[in-house]
């Protein structure tokens, strides 16, 4: 069994207000323009780039005419080489750049030879098409899978990326955008990584060829793993279970319905499919674990409502080894 020690992301620093939800109606508006049209309207593409302290660069792509915003970190290792690309969605509320920082993204990918690029949504929030619409933008019917489309074809256009190796994961509602792209955009993602998170929208129909490592804590209260509500989601919403989504990429890999369940830590079990070919369906359920990213420890919001963490298994790792096996 491979390891699952990482010494590496045992510093990072943690952030406030790391795993909102619903999105912070009232956050500044980060990624700039407005609403996008149809899920698949026309996009094109802009460059423009600005360092940062952070290591993170900013670039700007064009989508149905409104300016969207991403930030890309390419480690030196890949300087001169073609190397895997992650796209990795913030969640509800949290500002790219500390979600990226609060799970240690530069971290994983000096580790594993990954470029880095993390999209900003409008208002902080994303269009999943979830069946309850959810944020500011699904409620004003913003384009984010054209978004993702173009910052694709941008990165991929430097010449930089491996086209086969592109990944996508994503925490909370970055993980139902993390479901929705890899739905919405056959063969644009070899394997996607989920955490707390849902496919929200009820439907895919074009995920064959892409393997998923889902995470979840059992005792998510914002969004549980078996659905509906719990104590911390919104009033008027009602989550799908996650299994419904699990189950959907077995069954677009042809993979056996019954899990094989593995004790990984003391408080992790992680239960993978039997798949007749490459791919891989795999999720991972933190015993008593909240709606927080493993690995990484609790902020004051999230003790406040009662979530808890992991400190034997670490997300942030295992996404990294699961992308490297495809």
């Amino acid at each position: 069994m491979k390891s699952r020690v990482w010494g590496l992301v045992a510093a990072v620093v943690v952030v406030a207000a790391l795993f909102g939800c619903r999105g912070n109606r009232g956050a500044d508006d980060l990624a700039g323009g407005g609403m996008g049209a149809g899920m698949n309207g026309g996009a094109t593409v802009s460059r423009a780039a600005a360092s940062g302290g952070s290591g993170l660069e900013q670039h700007a792509v064009t989508v149905d005419g409104q300016t969207r915003n991403y930030f890309l970190y390419v480690p030196r290792s890949v300087s001169g080489t073609q190397a895997p690309l992650v796209v990795a969605f913030h969640g509800g509320g949290q500002d790219p750049k500390r979600f990226a920082e609060g799970v240690g993204l530069r971290e994983m990918a000096d580790s594993y030879g990954f470029i880095m690029a993390v999209p900003v949504g409008l208002k902080q929030t994303w269009n999943s098409d979830s069946v309850d619409p959810q944020g500011y933008a699904q409620e004003n019917g913003v384009n984010d899978v054209a978004f993702v489309a173009a910052l694709l074809d941008d990165v991929q256009a430097t010449g930089m990326v491996n086209p086969g190796k592109v990944y996508a994961m994503g925490v909370s509602m970055g993980g139902m955008m993390t479901y929705d792209a890899a739905c919405s955009l056959p063969g644009r993602f070899a394997a996607i990584a989920v955490v707390a998170g849902t496919l929200s929208s009820g439907r895919c129909a074009n995920v064959d060829g892409v393997s998923l490592l889902h995470i979840h804590g059992t005792a998510d209260e914002r969004v549980p793993f078996e659905g509906g509500q719990g104590d911390f989601t919104a009033s008027d919403q009602a989550w799908l279970s996650a299994r419904q989504g699990i189950l959907t990429f077995a069954a677009a890999a042809q993979c056996s319905p019954e899990f094989q369940t593995q004790q990984i830590t003391s408080d992790t079990t992680c239960n993978i499919a039997a798949c007749p070919g490459s791919d891989e369906v795999e999720y991972c359920l933190v015993q008593g674990g909240g709606h927080t990213w493993p690995g990484v420890a609790t902020t004051k919001r999230q003790k406040r409502q009662g979530a808890t963490s992991t400190s034997t298994f670490n997300a942030t790792q295992e996404i990294a080894e699961f992308f490297l096996r495809h």
